[in-house]
């Protein structure tokens, strides 16, 4: 939700962002399937990156009241969707698992589950995304030269 905040604001002011790059976001209904295993997940990783306290989990159920409502704003810059190819722990592979946006995105897979593309998988994780984005900044060279993302 920020990131399309900021992506529309910025349009709006004449300063339009290189692009909105989403990581496994779910920013729909799935994130009521979903919900168990990452709240799972985040208690098997506390401390490893951010502690979790009773302040965080409240917070995280109320992005998700503001989630059940949400339409993205329509934005002019690319959007890129990258999104693990496995379930997380816990889900079976034919569950409702995998996020998916209303807006116009471009998708890429990347491997390891929800938390194990940002881990494990970081490197590759950050290739895709980087590759992505190599597209994009070929694609577009204005006549004053390259665009900075």
């Amino acid at each position: 939700m920020l990131a399309y905040a900021v992506a529309a604001h910025l349009e709006s002011i004449g300063i339009p962002p290189a692009a909105i790059v989403l990581i496994d976001t779910y920013m729909d209904g799935t994130l009521w399937e979903v919900l168990p295993q990452v709240l799972e997940g985040m208690v098997e990783r506390d401390r490893a990156y951010v502690s979790i306290k009773d302040a965080g989990l409240t917070a995280m159920s109320a992005y998700g009241q503001l989630l059940a409502d949400w339409k993205a704003p329509e934005v002019t810059c690319p959007v890129l969707l990258t999104r693990a190819t496995q379930p997380m722990a816990g889900m079976s592979a034919d569950a409702t698992w995998r996020t998916s946006l209303d807006a116009e995105a471009t998708v890429i897979e990347v491997q390891g589950d929800h938390f194990t593309m940002m881990e494990n998988h970081a490197e590759a994780t950050a290739q895709a995304v980087e590759s992505w984005l190599s597209m994009l900044d070929r694609a577009v060279v204005p006549a004053q030269g390259r665009r900075s993302s």
